[in-house]
């Protein structure tokens, strides 16, 4: 063990003085001081005994300081760590403990924390009859097992009290701030202002005098600026568009799609907190993951999000039945137009809305449709002030439903069209008109098929929603059966995993198999012709999201340009 470093006290210091150990004999030798310098190894002593009453005097005060410490805080503690403990009688592994009087005595000392303190003593009688009619379950032991099983729907009072006990800082300031209100808890889940954050405002304060605060704020705008999301297309061409520049974006001007420069990433945690929320609320996680807070605000952004989610006719948005099994089926119908593109046209329409609003602009949509996007989207935008939709169908190609859905519209602002061909040939034109970036801008057109990132970016919640529900715990791998067209449904899911979420995918085709030839053969050439099935959004030739998700597999701009070039030219 090295001691050189380790504190030693002044006589000791002195002692070494005299004697010094010759490296090459290990001999020691003492030295004899003349007579002139007595004097002043006198005075040094009388320093060192100073010295040394000094220090022993400040390591004695010091150690009451430390005694006094330890009695006041085991006192004032005392009575906060009771309470605790009978809050701890909430884990279902001790709800035998749990008795009217302790009962009365949590809600007592909880009652400024909790959303509805009246609702609490039903909710623990029924918390306790839930856990004892399910004792042959695993019983969680632990208040952060307890918590990620507790549904915050049913049990809101009970889930705010194990997340203060599990987020309570032991160490924090004083019994009344950290127990009896809690505020300490409170105040650190509230407060922007981060430890981090504080400590580097310190230093700016301390070090005012010497700091150039022009080139400080330079340097946090330039910082600020890049962490914020943007957007980039598949083929190289295109980078830095903002999500409002995204969301009037269809095909980008080098002939691209767009994809975010940068995915974002869940851990496990993040996930198991998520599990107990609604749909609407969890699209209130995911969506501003995509979208800046300096583009809508996250107020405005939950507004826009409730609104567009308000016509759905189930509660729960995309409900899952469960089959036998292991075989669940999640409706994804239950929109105003009963297409699963309603979940993500829905917020699109409002996206659109609230932009063009504020900015008293005109836009122009342009929608390829073999069906159900046409409907959705029409149902999105109708009545808009500010957008006009041109909707494109194949004649004879579409579900008597959708058509109908479609042709019925009588909004000023609805354009509807029967064209000859399919799907696939309403796409080629469409394509050359974005690719024309001058007549693009001149009639301010964009798109509001798959080919805007929206609308995969707001699919990816239906997938986190739909493992949460599975798997709450996220202790395993779901396997999702995609109907497979466009691919743009699978896409954002491929997404969903890019972020940690576990997933796998199948993909479901019609006769018309491009995308399974694709995976299987590494076959990606049309057939001769669309053949007509029961499902007309499905029989598609041009998946055009399969570039998409072959750049987020490959990264590689160059390569998928080169590809979708090759494809495109034949």
């Amino acid at each position: 063990m090295d001691t050189s470093s380790m504190y030693k006290p002044p006589f000791l210091r002195l002692s070494q003085k005299f004697k010094q150990t010759d490296t090459r004999t290990n001999k020691r030798h003492s030295f004899c001081f003349p007579k002139d310098n007595c004097a002043v190894v006198k005075s040094e002593l009388k320093d060192i005994r100073q010295k040394c009453e000094e220090e022993f005097k400040d390591v004695w005060t010091k150690a009451n300081e430390i005694d006094h410490l330890i009695t006041e805080f085991e006192s004032r503690f005392s009575h906060a760590n009771e309470t605790s403990a009978l809050a701890l009688c909430l884990l279902p592994s001790n709800l035998d403990l749990l008795t009217d009087e302790k009962i009365s005595t949590v809600e007592k000392f909880f009652e400024d924390d909790l959303p509805s303190p009246s609702a609490l003593k039903g909710e623990l009688r029924s918390w306790k009859r839930e856990w004892t009619e399910n004792a042959n379950e695993s019983i969680p032991e632990s208040i952060e097992e307890t918590l990620k099983v507790t549904n915050d729907r049913f049990y809101p009072n009970i889930a705010m009290i194990l997340r203060l006990l599990l987020m309570l800082p032991v160490s924090a300031a004083t019994v009344e701030r950290s127990h009896s209100s809690f505020k300490q808890v409170k105040t650190k889940l509230r407060s922007t202002t981060t430890e981090d954050r504080m400590n580097a405002l310190l230093l700016l304060y301390i070090y005012k005098d010497a700091l150039d605060f022009s080139k400080i704020i330079d340097i946090s705008n330039i910082k600020s600026e890049s962490v914020r999301m943007k957007y980039k297309s598949t083929r190289g061409g295109v980078s830095g568009l903002s999500f409002q520049d995204a969301l009037y974006t269809g095909y980008a001007a080098d002939g691209g799609i767009l994809v975010p420069e940068s995915i974002p990433v869940l851990d496990m945690d993040t996930l198991r907190s998520w599990s107990s929320l609604s749909y609407i609320d969890l699209a209130k996680k995911i969506v501003p993951l995509f979208v800046d807070e300096h583009e809508i605000p996250a107020s405005d952004l939950n507004d826009l999000l409730d609104k567009a989610f308000a016509k759905f006719t189930h509660q729960e948005i995309a409900p899952i039945q469960r089959l036998k099994n292991g075989l669940n089926i999640m409706e994804l119908f239950h929109g105003t137009t009963w297409a699963f593109k309603d979940l993500a046209l829905s917020c699109v329409g409002q996206f659109l809305e609230y932009f063009l609003s504020k900015q008293k602009k005109h836009l122009t949509l342009v929608v390829g449709t073999s069906g159900d996007t046409g409907s959705a989207a029409i149902e999105a935008v109708k009545g808009f002030e500010y957008v006009d939709i041109i909707v494109l169908l194949p004649k004879g190609r579409c579900s008597k439903v959708q058509e109908q859905q479609m042709i019925t519209a009588v909004e000023k602002n609805v354009h509807v069209y029967r064209v000859e061909g399919t799907s696939d040939d309403l796409d080629i034109p469409i394509k050359e008109i974005f690719k024309d970036v001058a007549f693009t801008k001149k009639h301010n057109l964009s798109s509001i098929n798959s080919i805007n990132w929206s609308r995969i970016m707001v699919q990816i919640v239906h997938y986190i929603f739909g493992y949460l529900q599975m798997c709450p715990r996220c202790d395993g791998e779901v396997e999702i059966i995609v109907p497979t067209g466009a691919c743009g449904n699978v896409t954002s899911g491929f997404i969903a995993k890019l972020m940690g979420v576990p997933i796998k995918f199948v993909c479901a085709v019609t006769q018309n198999d491009i995308v399974a030839r694709a995976i299987t053969k590494g076959d990606y050439s049309m057939s001769d012709s669309v053949i007509p099935t029961l499902a007309p959004a499905m029989d598609i030739q041009i998946p055009y999201n399969m570039e998409r998700l072959w750049y987020l597999i490959t990264q590689d701009s160059e390569l998928i340009c080169k590809l979708m070039t090759e494809f495109e030219s034949n």
